[in-house]
């Protein structure tokens, strides 16, 4: 369904063509522009994790669009796989309705546009860091002795996300909301 997409070209319409093509912090990758990653905004939008993996790979492949459309679809799938953990930890005893959503998820419409646009790598990375973070939180909440290295990760991986896009700001109520799922008191 999504393979199509590994034929395309970057957006020039979109914001590829700022974010890749015409950004000399991609094009032409040193300890300045990776210092610029972490001190500018691209395209109205703070996503230095982004802006590096871009240039990364720039450096490594060149103006080669099959590459970022690759790198998306292998993120998407790493996402697929934790929603699949996720799930399995959150309510394992509905397994036809986790496979539903995860179906879902991994082949709804809108996850194309996070494939054919290149640029929107910025919502592949942070996805996954949530997920992830999710993931450490629910671990703390489920072990007995409190181990806080748990805790620890899922804020690091916060702080992750929040470098790849801002929107995920919210993170903290999802993992407050953990507290109240698992019936456990803050």
């Amino acid at each position: 369904m999504f393979f199509p997409s590994l034929h395309g070209e970057y957006l020039s319409t979109c914001d590829d063509n700022l974010q890749i093509l015409y950004n000399s912090d991609v094009l032409n990758i040193s300890w300045q522009s990776i210092k610029n990653y972490f001190t500018s905004f691209y395209v109205h939008s703070y996503q230095p994790i982004a802006s590096l993996s871009f240039g990364l790979e720039y450096y490594f492949f060149g103006n080669n669009p099959l590459i970022p459309h690759i790198t998306n679809l292998v993120l998407h799938l790493l996402n697929i796989f934790v929603v699949f953990f996720l799930l399995n930890k959150i309510t394992a005893q509905f397994k036809a309705l986790n496979i539903f959503i995860l179906a879902v998820f991994a082949l709804h419409p809108l996850q194309g546009e996070l494939l054919g646009w290149i640029s929107t790598r910025s919502t592949l990375i942070a996805n996954f860091f949530v997920l992830i973070s999710c993931l450490y939180s629910i671990k703390y909440i489920a072990v007995k002795n409190r181990s806080y290295k748990y805790l620890w990760f899922s804020l690091l991986l916060f702080v992750l996300s929040l470098l790849s896009k801002s929107s995920v700001i919210v993170l903290p109520i999802v993992l407050l909301s953990f507290d109240y799922l698992y019936n456990r008191k803050l």
